[in-house]
């Protein structure tokens, strides 16, 4: 967690949207490839929170259950965004 939590914390202090924006663009891309990594998940959350923008969720997942419909970790992160921002409703 320690690198992951370093990045959001330089992410933070450039306090730039783009930057924001960049870090998604960038988990988009290892996250298909490491669609099973709890870690990568949740600094995936961190970051949708601090932005408070979760409108690209929603493609993203389904990228994610089309390679593994049961993929545990996903699932986990579509109910927190259903929770946090009532996302799919």
């Amino acid at each position: 967690y320690t690198a992951w939590y370093l990045r959001r914390k330089c992410l933070d202090e450039l306090g730039e949207d783009s930057d924001w924006q960049w870090e998604i663009y960038f988990l988009n891309t290892i996250g298909v490839e490491l669609e099973k990594n709890y870690q990568i998940w949740h600094h995936r959350r961190c970051v949708v929170q601090a932005m408070q923008d979760p409108t690209r969720e929603k493609s993203f997942l389904a990228d994610i259950f089309e390679s593994d419909d049961k993929n545990y970790h996903a699932w986990s992160y579509r109910i927190w965004l259903v929770q946090h921002f009532d996302l799919f409703a």
